[in-house]
């Protein structure tokens, strides 16, 4: 009798175990630590990049309020927000930049209605997000030319600081960019980015168009060969308990 009790007990604990094993692949992890990571040029950035959402543009333009024509900034504008990286369609603003004044920014999407705010001098651009788009991950890319400096800081998603900052001058290095990684679907789901934009400059002239800019991009990135740890670890446990099971009942 004790025989057989051992026995269904050992059939109960293979079958959970199974179990473990299957719905560890089932259910793909999900973490909403902020993971960031430095690039240090456009195309480790674009290498990464599946298919661009929506972009928030910051750059110094012709400086004025004044628009027109230009084939830098997207038609002189200091200010945009569109789809992927169109620099011709989206939502536009004019703004002056002040050497070295900081300007504090807010970049939020709302899963419900699928609108993307960014909030920055003072404006308040808008995007709506088709339905059939995504993203998984978040490029904040910082640029700096000639006489001109960069600071993106204090950054805040979703009320977690991300720890990271862009901050540098002159064309060493000319680009920046912070790749905040493995938060998805928390993205989808809605976020809020916040942080401080300062740009200056020195001598009479600003620099123009995108020689001094920030962009943040909301992209979904492509497949990655390397698997979460909990992705591996379930089965891992599991597949050890079974060969441990099988094991004693060998012995």
């Amino acid at each position: 009798m004790a025989g057989e009790k051992t026995r269904l007990l050992k059939r109960a604990l293979i079958d959970l175990l199974l179990l473990l094993v299957v719905l560890s692949f089932m259910v793909p992890a999900a973490s909403a630590t902020i993971t960031v990571e430095h690039l240090d040029s456009d195309s480790e950035m674009y290498d990464l990049i599946e298919n661009e959402a929506f972009t928030a543009h910051a750059w110094i333009a012709n400086n004025d309020v004044s628009t027109g024509g230009g084939r830098y900034g997207g038609g002189n504008h200091e200010l945009k927000l569109c789809g992927g990286d169109n620099e011709n369609d989206g939502d536009t603003a004019d703004y002056c930049w002040g050497s070295g004044k900081t300007e504090p920014f807010i970049l939020s999407y709302d899963q419900n209605s699928g609108n993307v705010t960014f909030e920055i001098c003072e404006k308040t651009l808008s995007y709506t997000l088709p339905s059939d788009e995504s993203f998984t991950d978040l490029f904040i890319r910082g640029n700096a030319k000639c006489n001109s400096r960069i600071h993106i800081e204090n950054l805040n998603l979703n009320g977690q600081e991300v720890g990271r900052n862009i901050a540098f001058e002159g064309d060493n290095p000319e680009v920046d960019i912070l790749w905040i990684k493995n938060i998805d679907p928390c993205l989808r789901n809605g976020f809020t980015l916040e942080g401080n934009l300062t740009m200056s400059w020195t001598g009479d002239k600003p620099p123009t168009g995108q020689d001094l800019s920030m962009k943040i991009k909301a992209a979904t990135i492509k497949s990655q060969d390397i698997p979460e740890f909990s992705t591996i670890a379930v089965p891992v446990i599991a597949v050890l308990g079974l060969i441990g099971v099988f094991g004693r009942r060998r012995n």
